[in-house]
């Protein structure tokens, strides 16, 4: 299952660079402390946020829900994440979202209706219709791409 912060490694073709990916903070904050940080607290809330979008991106749909476990206001979430990565917080929880259902999608036989189950909605065709927004294609389309790429 990706991480937030493996997915957001890699550019989405529609953004421009961003000045630091999720993977750059993660890799500044694992270095060792010889080397000098960035002391901007700002890193450390995108990655803070990024973690919890991680763990509980199956319950909490909302970014007012995060915000509010980060001590700061969903506007100054948003505002981070514009700055960081040239992304809204909301499309960070949607892009963490879409890639695990393409994992679950993918590697697994589970039916759409327990995908969606699995991933926090209630209504297996509101999940198509999400799913459809960000990917293009409904579930079934999508898993049976990825089955005839993998063949």
């Amino acid at each position: 299952m990706p991480s937030t912060l493996a997915f957001f490694g890699r550019t989405p073709p529609r953004m421009e660079s961003a000045p630091f990916s999720l993977s750059e903070l993660t890799s500044v904050s694992n270095r060792s402390l010889a080397q000098p940080l960035p002391s901007d607290e700002r890193y450390r809330q995108v990655r803070a946020f990024a973690q919890l979008v991680d763990q509980q991106f199956r319950t909490l749909k909302t970014v007012s829900a995060y915000a509010e476990q980060l001590a700061l206001s969903p506007n100054h979430l948003n505002a981070l994440c514009r700055r960081l990565l040239h992304q809204t917080a909301s499309d960070v929880l949607h892009a963490r979202i879409v890639a695990e259902a393409q994992q679950l999608l993918a590697r697994t036989n589970d039916s759409v209706a327990a995908i969606a189950a699995a991933l926090g909605f209630d209504d297996a065709s509101y999940f198509c219709r999400y799913f459809k927004k960000y990917v293009r294609q409904t579930p079934l389309a999508f898993r049976e791409f990825s089955a005839s790429a993998h063949e």
